[in-house]
């Protein structure tokens, strides 16, 4: 949903948009909450042990750590579009610029790396795992 938003609003950057935007400001800042709280729930390590539970890359960690990545290639730089109004529609960049308030938070650096740090020890502990699970026994 929010990669979809950016798209129209890049697509309509310099130009009066014809439609507006496909989702309010409402929908965007409960996807945004979602994302996250996905993203506190993958950094959760209640005892202290990375197990390999949930790393997969369609649904799990990395699948989350993904999503993100697309999220912030798809936002533009704040220099690439202005912050003018265009005509006072509710669809000009300043929607642009809170949509970019509400994403750049979760797309930060420090949130991307805290995912790829729970991740590799998860990896490490299912790759020992696997080796375990497919050793052939002499």
């Amino acid at each position: 949903m929010l990669y979809y938003q950016l798209s129209y609003y890049v697509s309509s950057a310099g130009t009066r948009p014809a439609a507006s935007p496909p989702f309010s400001q409402r929908e965007c800042a409960w996807c945004t909450r979602l994302l996250s709280d996905a993203i506190k729930v993958a950094q959760h390590d209640v005892d202290g042990t990375a197990e390999e539970d949930g790393c997969e890359v369609l649904y799990g960690r990395a699948g989350l750590l993904y999503a993100l990545l697309l999220l912030r290639q798809s936002l533009p730089s704040s220099h690439n579009h202005g912050s003018h109004t265009s005509h006072g529609n509710a669809s000009s960049p300043s929607g642009l610029e809170e949509l970019r308030a509400l994403v750049s938070p979760i797309v930060h650096s420090s949130v991307l790396r805290g995912l790829v740090d729970d991740i590799i020890p998860r990896g490490i502990v299912g790759a020992a795992k696997f080796a375990r699970e497919t050793k052939v026994g002499d």
